[in-house]
């Protein structure tokens, strides 16, 4: 009698198996691809609402907007790094970002340093942001400098205050400014004097 009973349930766990059939529900298909289609429309207009929800999803969302970042129209290429950096979720979003920095277009990539030093990023984003400063494009460089106002860790002030002020001699103007800004709002807001 064990063997029959046993043989039946082998018999039912194969058959299940080999069918498909388990007692879990079948996994729902993710709605994130059609919310990131949703995003913009064909102009680059952003819809907040659809923003907040992508942004929500953490983690799940990084790799379809990271895809959408090389994959669609500029002006939606845009919107999808500005909500890409915005997602905090580290590793993630700061591996992302070194991969937006492959981007052909400079404009997309300088987005993608502006989200280097979001809340909770790495020590490493630190690091990358300083090498940005030296970065042959102005654009980058300039948003290297005003990333570095938001930067986190304590004992990398007197390092990021040393990158300030050599930003004060770049050849132009703007980066200039912005280095100057950046250290006026550690002052300001932060209360970090910078020597």
């Amino acid at each position: 009698m064990n063997k029959l009973v046993l043989s039946t349930v082998l018999l039912g766990v194969l058959v299940m198996l080999f069918s498909g059939c388990s007692n879990e529900p079948p996994p729902l298909e993710s709605d994130l691809p059609k919310l990131i289609d949703a995003l913009t429309d064909k102009h680059g207009v952003y819809n907040v609402e659809i923003a907040k929800e992508i942004q929500s999803r953490g983690a799940e969302a990084i790799p379809l907007l990271l895809e959408a970042t090389f994959n669609r129209p500029k002006q939606q290429q845009i919107s999808y790094v500005h909500l890409l950096v915005r997602i905090d979720v580290e590793p993630d979003r700061f591996e992302a970002i070194k991969k937006v920095l492959e981007h052909p277009d400079v404009t997309i990539r300088s987005r993608a340093v502006d989200g280097l030093t979001r809340k909770g990023h790495p020590e490493a984003a630190v690091d990358l942001a300083i090498q940005l400063t030296k970065h042959e494009e102005h654009l980058i460089r300039y948003t290297a400098y005003r990333a570095l106002r938001f930067v986190e860790h304590p004992k990398r002030m007197r390092e990021v205050c040393t990158v300030l002020r050599r930003g004060l001699s770049d050849p132009e103007q703007s980066v200039r400014e912005t280095a100057q800004r950046s250290i006026d709002s550690l002052r300001d807001e932060r209360n970090i004097i910078c020597p």
